[in-house]
């Protein structure tokens, strides 16, 4: 029997059909994740807490890279526990984005790893530097930026393959993981996510929403520049003429 370690902080997160899959295919699965991970029959769920903070008044480039270590170092604990109930994995399919793989390498040497590569950051085009209104950005704040990626370019580093959702986050590597990166959509749930003629929404109003009129709808987590909420709002002018 193969054995399957996810590992993240808010699993399932993106490995959720992924790991019905493998489920399904008879192999054994087990996750790590932080206190907000969601457990899935089948696969049992360990999670890590953290035991102390950020150093007080630590250099400000280096925050994240030792809070990624102080999570690391914490799902190494339960990796610590997995092997010693004797579960020893084949392979681990990890998120990497808050330093939960970074020692995994130390306690399954064995394991291959498959890593997503969601995100790689950058001073300019990505959640920073992306509009000129809004003005440079400092030279301390791309430090802070680039200084990011410390612990996730480690963490890459360990793969032994890196998946990437779009041609766009793998754009945002560095070129020397080319070589082990696959391009795989995450897919779309079209039994759940799909039109529906009958579908109508009452607003506060009275007035009801349904498919006889065309609806422009903007979704988000958060309205911020970021995520295109200026340029939306500017464009609904016309939009709406």
């Amino acid at each position: 029997m193969t054995n399957i370690l996810f590992v993240h902080s808010n699993f399932p997160g993106q490995f959720g059909f992924v790991a019905q899959a493998l489920l399904a295919r008879g192999m054994r699965c087990e996750a790590i994740a932080s206190p907000t991970g969601r457990q899935m029959p089948g696969i049992p769920l360990s999670r890590w807490g953290i035991k102390r903070g950020s150093t007080p008044g630590i250099f400000v480039p280096a925050v994240r890279a030792e809070a990624d270590c102080i999570r690391g170092r914490a799902a190494a604990e339960c990796a610590l526990m997995l092997r010693q109930k004797g579960f020893v994995p084949d392979l681990i399919i990890g998120h990497p984005g808050w330093g939960e793989t970074l020692f995994l390498r130390d306690i399954f040497p064995k394991a291959k790893q498959v890593i997503y590569g969601e995100y790689y950051y950058r001073a300019e085009g990505g959640d920073v530097g992306f509009d000129p209104e809004f003005g440079e950005v400092s030279v301390d704040e791309r430090f802070r930026v680039h200084a990011i990626n410390a612990t996730l370019a480690l963490a890459l580093s360990e793969a032994n393959r890196i998946v990437c959702a779009s041609r766009f986050q793998a754009s945002l590597l560095p070129p020397i993981f080319a070589a082990r990166m696959t391009i795989i959509h995450e897919g779309i749930d079209t039994a759940a996510v799909r039109p529906n003629r009958d579908a109508s929404l009452t607003l506060a109003s009275g007035r009801v929403l349904d498919c006889s009129l065309p609806i422009v709808t903007f979704i988000n987590r958060r309205f911020e520049p970021l995520r295109g909420f200026h340029i939306f709002m500017r464009a609904l002018p016309k939009v709406l003429a």
